[in-house]
């Protein structure tokens, strides 16, 4: 069960990533499949580079209990990565290549242009991103009803654990003293890249599949987007948010959909002993 202040356990997921899976796994639909077929592309050289801003921001705090949420932060996006790699060496199999990987490592090669704070600063945009569609993933996309195994255990518990450690880059920007201007000019640039970075993949994915000149598609595409309860819908009120001087990244608001997500595959989790954690995510 969450609870408010408490640090964030290290969870190991039981799954089985070369089980046999229905390539559509996600309804049946291209977009939707896709979509989420090339955020998890896409994911572990983000959660390393995150991983990295906030090991770098910790030697500036010495909060203790800031630093305890820093380290678990750290050892769930380890965990996060390594269960992706699997799924992605699975994508490479079917024949879905990540097209964006030269492009990618070259830009997090040139990440070092930015300063400790600034990189900071970038992971806590992708971070709120990542809030927004992991609350919508879990209240509306139809995940738990609709994908197949073993995807719909994997984004629920990577779901569930980003709403959990929502707060904490955030919390360790404001604490390094980092200012709102320069929080401004990175949420935009990093808007830029979450948009444009995921989408490519994602229909260059569905070109792949021989899914990108359907009509079916494209309604997919209409309706996850811009449907009753559509992403765009959801997002842009909580994107605009953000812009807002003096927000803070609320802590223990996804409470609910993290204990009911959790508690979905609760015979799934193991706990990970936490210095062995640390130790793995070092």
């Amino acid at each position: 069960m969450y609870e408010e202040g408490r640090a964030y356990p290290v969870r190991k997921l039981s799954l089985d990533l070369h089980a046999p899976a229905r390539r559509l796994w996600f309804g049946g639909d291209a977009f939707r499949t896709h979509w989420f077929n090339s955020l998890s592309q896409g994911l572990p050289l983000a959660e390393r580079y995150a991983s990295d801003c906030v090991k770098a921001a910790m030697a500036h705090v010495d909060d203790p209990e800031l630093l305890e949420r820093s380290r678990d932060f750290v050892g769930q996006e380890a965990t996060h990565s390594f269960l992706h790699r699997q799924c992605n060496e699975q994508l490479e199999a079917m024949g879905l290549h990540y097209w964006l990987d030269g492009y990618t490592a070259w830009r997090m090669s040139k990440a070092h242009w930015l300063s400790w704070r600034s990189g900071l600063a970038l992971t806590v945009a992708w971070e709120h991103f990542t809030t927004i569609l992991c609350e919508h993933t879990l209240a509306h996309s139809g995940i738990e009803s609709e994908a197949d195994e073993p995807y719909r255990s994997l984004w629920m518990w990577h779901c569930a654990e980003e709403l959990e450690h929502s707060a904490l880059s955030h919390d360790l920007y404001l604490a390094c003293r980092g200012s709102y201007l320069r929080m401004l000019l990175i949420y935009l640039y990093g808007s830029m890249l979450f948009v444009t970075d995921f989408l490519t993949q994602a229909f260059f994915n569905i070109y792949q599949d021989g899914q990108l000149f359907k009509l079916a598609t494209w309604r997919d595409v209409a309706r996850y987007f811009l449907g009753r309860k559509g992403l765009f819908w959801y997002a842009l009120p909580r994107w605009l948010g953000f812009l807002r001087p003096g927000f803070r990244t609320p802590r223990g608001q996804h409470a609910a959909l993290i204990d009911a997500a959790l508690g979905a595959l609760k015979e799934r989790l193991r706990i990970i002993p936490k210095a062995h954690a640390q130790r793995s995510a070092a």
